[in-house]
Order: structure tokens, then C-alpha cells, then sequence
């Protein structure tokens, strides 16, 4: 069985402008309103939430270049394991995989120490795949019921001031689709569905304001830059 030949320096370093060129463009992508929407419809779905910011712009100018929606990416052998496979003649989307490599000296002795970088690495979306033969796919996500009921609406004015004091505004806005809101840190602001009912809202809210105090990536606002501590529709 034949090894892949060793990349030299040079190719090592096209393949990781490329990479850089790659990002850089997905993420460009975000300052058009059509971009925006692309990558909140990755990101509110159960498959791709997992992934890290920069691979889900990836995956959403990757589906966006191909004219398709994806919902849930995995690897090739991941697939297996949800008694599917890969269709053949599927071409794969690349995100960014974190390596580890031990660090070797001017003289190729290990020093001890480790470094991480960044590889392509191939997924593909469950549309590009087929149920195998004779198999019952596994189910992707768990099955859950919409939260309904007025229960917990006295909730939604403290989580409102505890995201003031973090220095975020909420929104409440009608918004088309699944997503049910979403937090924008460039922004500063928690937008949820008005649609929803109280104790939806109150989830989504909680969700969102969480990691910021768990973080501290939200901070209380200075003079002359904190919000209004009131909720805007």
C-alpha cells in the first residue's frame, strides 16, 4: 500500500494561504444582509451548531456557492456510524480541523512541547449521502416538543436587566424560520421571535445571557456606552 508523498515547505504553505484566502473570504460573506442570513441559518440549526464560527461560515458560503441549504455535516466514517455512506461522486465541503504535532529542534530532537495548527479536513452534508442497504438511519437529533406557556413571563424582565447589565440590548422582532433569535456580540444585542410564547422566550433569552456571565465576554457598559435598560420590539 502506497504512503501520500510528503508535502514540501512551499506546498505546505500554499495549502495554508489557500486556507487563509478560503476564511477570509466566508467571512466577508457577513457584511451582505444575504450572507448574514446564510450563516444564521447555519448556525440555529441542530447539526451545524456545533461547530466553531469560522467553520460554520464555511460551510454556509460553501452551500451557498453550491446552491444548497446543509443541515448536517459530518466525515465520511462519521456517516457510518448513522448507517449511512457517502453518494458517490459527492464533493466535499472543508472546514479547518485543529492538529497537534510535536516540536522538534534545528537538530529534529522532540523538545517536549507541542504545536496545534489548522488542516482542511472533508465533511459532507446528509444530502450528499444514502441510507445504507438493509440499515434503519439513525436519527440526527433527539426528538423534542416546541416549549409553549405563559408560565415563566415574570422571567423576562430580570433576564432583560441582567442583559443590560452585561451590557447587551434585547430585541424582540418577527423572525421567519426555526431560529427563534440569536446573539450578536459586534452589535451587542439579544434578538428574539416575537412570535414565540413567554417561556420560549425566556429559554432563548437565558441560553444567550448564560455564557456571557459565564465568559465574561459581556461586560457592563461604561458612561456614555451602556444601553438603555429597556427591551426595543
Amino acid at each position: 500500500m502506497s504512503r501520500s508523498r510528503k508535502l514540501t515547505e512551499k506546498e505546505r504553505d500554499a495549502r495554508r494561504q489557500a486556507d487563509r484566502d478560503r476564511l477570509e473570504h466566508a467571512a466577508r460573506e457577513l457584511l451582505s444582509s444575504e450572507g448574514w442570513a446564510r450563516w444564521v441559518r447555519v448556525r440555529s440549526s441542530v447539526g451545524l451548531g456545533r461547530y466553531s464560527p469560522r467553520n460554520q461560515w464555511l460551510i454556509a458560503a460553501e452551500g451557498a456557492k453550491r446552491g444548497i441549504t446543509p443541515t448536517y455535516v459530518a466525515g465520511f466514517r462519521a456517516w457510518l456510524s448513522f448507517n449511512r455512506v457517502v453518494a458517490k461522486g459527492s464533493k466535499a465541503i472543508y472546514i479547518l480541523a485543529p492538529v497537534s504535532v510535536k516540536d522538534r529542534d534545528a537538530e529534529g530532537q522532540e523538545t517536549g512541547e507541542k504545536r496545534t495548527f489548522f488542516r482542511s479536513v472533508p465533511v459532507f452534508d446528509v444530502l450528499m449521502t444514502e441510507v445504507l442497504p438493509g440499515m434503519d438511519p439513525v436519527p440526527l437529533s433527539a426528538p423534542r416538543e416546541p416549549i409553549t406557556g405563559e408560565s415563566h413571563a415574570h422571567l423576562l424582565a430580570p433576564l432583560e436587566g441582567l442583559a443590560c447589565e452585561l451590557g447587551y440590548q434585547v430585541h424582540y422582532r418577527q423572525i421567519d424560520g426555526p431560529t427563534g433569535g440569536w446573539c450578536d456580540s459586534r452589535r451587542r444585542e439579544i434578538v428574539v421571535d416575537e412570535q414565540l410564547p413567554a417561556n420560549a422566550k425566556a429559554r432563548s433569552e437565558s441560553s444567550y445571557t448564560k455564557p456571557l456571565t459565564q465568559s465574561g465576554s459581556g461586560t457592563p457598559g461604561t458612561a456614555g456606552s451602556r444601553p438603555k435598560c429597556l427591551s426595543t420590539p
